[in-house]
């Protein structure tokens, strides 16, 4: 078998043709690209618009095949098992193509939504209508776990594929028949058996699910997912009650001491869990959304994030009620994933504190099983063991979850699940955690590091440095344990060294010093978050945060503009609950402290879910006139890159080699024709005599002065790659780029104004252009939106002035945004 499912691009491209477009997901995990349709030549009756090949960690995982709506025969085309025989014959090359209706359920819209396995673990999906089963969008041929094997019958003739009714399950329910969650209930009872509702032949579809049986149900469908089924097992035996109201001859007791183990299940601050109180909505998405994170640990590495081996498949809802409340992150990101819907399947409430019932819980699970879970990378590299000198993980740690020389510890609850969940610490080779040793220095970094992992939105920001070729500090040589997270945590600005510039690594941390280091820890990452920097207190829910107002932290306190805020966000607590208002700041942090201080930086919630937008920002341009263009360029557009250090320095000048190269990648999108703007990785010759070939700009410096765009000096052979530009001469560049992409896209001859559409423009009339050698340039930009005043609201353009890098990058985007007309 060679299928095309799995293989990386470069293998791909062999059988689907170049690649004519490249996009990235907003949480840059997964990439789509364009292809064009020859692979599918005779296979459907209808004109295909496109193929696309989706990527998850650089291995193909599913296909789309994109229909001509346009097609008149669209309208009645209907995906046959014959279509389906030559599309997975075409896939794979050769093998047993198999027919096995997996599930049929009703999507939002009221079409039915098909999968059938198609063997060799792929399976397809579409949409049909519920009245004639023609196709209503996409078909789908994605990597599927439960297609590797079970009863199949071979696809043959063009028998129309017949739409999977409940009739044909073997559990019924008596009042179930409308609900808008019917599919889900039965597919839960009779395809995973997850529930089985009451002796009277009835499920109560509308009756709430306590805490209890939601952890059960939860349980249950984890140990169908895992690729081990003995990965999700629960404890033989109990012998300590996990919370105060479940006893230990509690029915329930086994599951709720492992929910309580891998942070499925947390009690409240007097360790109660009310098992049998109704569950809210959004309290049964946050326990899946932490279930789906144990799944995806044990199917995939300790190590492994949801987000990065879920992909989004359904679009985001912006739902009107969530706004500011603890859950809204949780809820957005299931919404991508299919998981979350709106109550009732209607409209744009999640009601998010209301009781979760039956048919929505079973709902809920039944998505999560069948949450689409990329498969390991095929050479993913194993987890290593830290290195033996490393003085949080023993040389030989054990392998158990629980340390015996914490019970009773008032930070007991944090400690284990910072060693089971979060895996930040591993114990001593004896099996114990020893909470009230004294924490050094180097050994919080690395703990608050990987905390900081654990909640970043995109953790792949945080890449510690593989070799160092300098020390991070006088006192830190490269090849200490604790260098490279060292050294990415002074780039972060969560430590600095002393005047002299050493760390001192092994020297005890204070308790005010541990939270100045979670502080500026917390602040990077709303900082990636939201590309901005507000204040943690105003970013993070407290609601449920008891504060204290320390009276050994005067005003006057080194660290008693960190220490206030800290305390709003539950971090900073007294070390004797006896003496509430005093912290002991220059006391020595302990080991205990500093675990849950990281486990609860991890578990703070957002206000608002970060926009995936803006998950990697600038620090210099909040407030900037052209901000949002800025973000927009790097982010949407991609014209820009975000630097190391997150510097854009938008009052700079810019120079011409940054603008040749924005031109490149504003241009290659708007041209339609394939092919026109493909530049190499890299020249055998230099361009100019002062652009060396392998100078990074090199290929777009060629092109742009190949094809008119930009000048050179032909006297001197040229380009002058850190010369600057004025206002005017930006505006006569963009000119001739956008003058370019309308020759190449309609022809010779076509002005600007008859092939874009300005019905949405205003354009500004410049006091300050008449005569100037650019006029015409700077007009016909302000016609189409690019040319902007010197100063916001202003009429002068100020044509000769140096132009300015946040400018330049706003003039490029409304170029790249041009709506060019078909």
């Amino acid at each position: 078998m060679n299928s095309v499912i799995g293989q990386p691009l470069a293998v791909v491209e062999t059988h689907l043709g170049a690649t004519h477009k490249h996009q990235q997901s907003a949480d840059r995990q997964t990439d789509f690209y364009l292809h064009g349709t020859q692979y599918l030549e005779g296979i459907f009756p209808v004109a295909i618009a496109g193929l696309v090949s989706v990527f998850r960690q650089d291995r193909c995982v599913a296909l789309r095949i994109i229909f001509d709506r346009q097609d008149p025969q669209f309208a009645s085309l209907v995906y046959t098992q014959g279509m389906a025989q030559q599309l997975f014959t075409r896939i794979v090359g050769s093998g047993s193509p198999q027919w096995r209706p997996l599930e049929t359920t009703r999507t939002a819209d009221h079409q039915l939504h098909h999968v059938v396995c198609l063997g060799s673990n792929l399976a397809t999906a579409w949409d049909a209508s519920p009245t004639d089963n023609t196709l209503a969008n996409d078909i789908v041929v994605y990597l599927e776990r439960r297609c590797s094997g079970g009863e199949s019958a071979p696809i043959t003739g063009t028998t129309t594929i017949a739409p999977q009714t409940t009739t044909a399950l073997s559990r019924s329910f008596t009042d179930v028949a409308g609900n808008p969650y019917e599919a889900e209930i039965l597919t839960a009872a009779n395809t995973y058996h997850l529930i089985a509702g009451y002796a009277d032949g009835t499920f109560r579809p509308n009756q709430a699910i306590t805490r209890e049986q939601a952890v059960t149900l939860l349980i249950r469908t984890m140990q169908q997912m895992v690729t081990d089924p003995q990965a999700i097992a629960l404890p033989p035996t109990v012998t300590t009650a996990p919370f105060v109201d479940v006893p230990l001859t509690h029915r329930s007791v086994r599951q709720l001491q492992y929910a309580k183990q891998t942070g499925i299940l947390t009690g409240d601050p007097q360790n109660r869990a009310y098992p049998d109180a109704a569950l809210s909505r959004v309290g049964l998405m946050a326990m899946i959304r932490k279930a789906l994170q144990v799944v995806v640990r044990e199917n995939h590495g300790g190590t492994t994030q949801v987000t990065e081996v879920v992909p989004a498949i359904a679009p985001a809802i912006a739902y009107t009620d969530i706004q500011g409340h603890w859950g809204a992150a949780v809820i957005r990101e299931l919404t991508t994933y299919g998981i979350a819907t709106p109550l009732n399947e209607q409209g744009t409430q999640f009601a998010p504190n209301a009781m979760a019932q039956r048919d929505f819980a079973a709902a809920a699970l039944v998505r999560l099983m069948e949450t689409a879970i990329a498969p390991p990378a095929l050479s993913a590299p194993d987890d290593t063991a830290p290195p033996a000198e490393h003085p949080l993980h023993d040389p030989k740690p054990q392998p158990e979850v629980k340390f015996p020389d914490i019970t009773g510890n008032r930070y007991a609850l944090q400690i284990d699940i910072a060693a089971n969940q979060y895996q930040l610490v591993k114990g001593f080779v004896d099996g114990t955690f020893r909470p009230r040793s004294v924490i050094t220095r180097e050994q919080v970094v690395v703990i608050l590091l990987d905390a900081l992992r654990e909640r970043i939105v995109n953790e792949t920001i945080l890449i510690v440095p593989a070799t160092l070729t300098a020390p991070p500090f006088r006192d830190v040589p490269t090849n200490r344990w604790s260098a490279p997270k060292l050294q990415l945590a002074k780039q972060i600005g969560m430590v600095a060294g002393n005047a002299s510039g050493y760390f001192l690594p092994e020297d005890p941390v204070s308790r005010a010093q541990l939270m100045v280091m979670a502080h500026q820890a917390l602040a990077y990452g709303v900082w990636q978050d939201f590309g901005r920097r507000p204040t943690l207190d105003r970013i993070f829910n407290t609601e449920m945060v008891k504060t204290y107002n320390f009276v050994d932290i005067p005003s006057n306190h080194w660290a008693a503009e960190v220490m206030a805020v800290t305390s709003v966000l539950g971090l900073a607590e007294p070390p004797d609950r006896t003496q509430p208002d005093r912290f002991a700041p220059d006391a020595a942090a302990q080991r205990d402290y500093t675990v849950a201080t990281a486990v609860r930086m991890v578990q703070l919630m957002y206000t608002d879910m970060p926009n995936p937008v803006e998950t990697s920002g600038f620090r210099d341009i909040e407030g900037d006139r052209y901000e949002a263009a800025i973000r927009q360029a790097a982010h949407q557009y991609q014209l820009i890159t975000v630097p190391a250090d997150g510097y854009f320095y938008p009052q700079a000048p810019v120079q011409r080699a940054t603008v040749a190269t924005m031109l490149v990648n504003a241009i290659a999108p708007l041209i339609q024709s394939p092919g026109v703007v493909n530049l190499p990785d890299r020249l055998t010759t230099a361009p100019f005599t002062d652009v060396p070939a392998d100078h990074p700009a090199a290929p777009a410096i060629q092109l742009v002065t190949q094809v008119g765009i930009m000048d050179s000096d032909a006297a001197t052979q040229t380009f002058q790659l850190e010369g600057e530009l004025t206002r005017a001469e930006l505006m006569t560049i963009i000119d001739r780029a956008a003058q370019f992409v309308a020759t190449k896209n309609y022809g010779p001859g076509v002005t600007l104004t008859s092939v874009i559409d300005t019905t949405s423009l205003t354009p500004t009339r410049f006091t300050d252009i008449d005569g100037h050698a650019a006029a015409g340039a700077i007009a016909q930009m302000a016609q189409l939106g690019i040319a902007l005043p010197y100063s916001a609201g202003a009429t002068e353009f100020v044509p000769d002035a140096p132009c300015r890098r946040n400018y330049t990058v706003a003039a490029m985007t409304r170029f790249r945004a041009l709506s060019f007309l078909p």
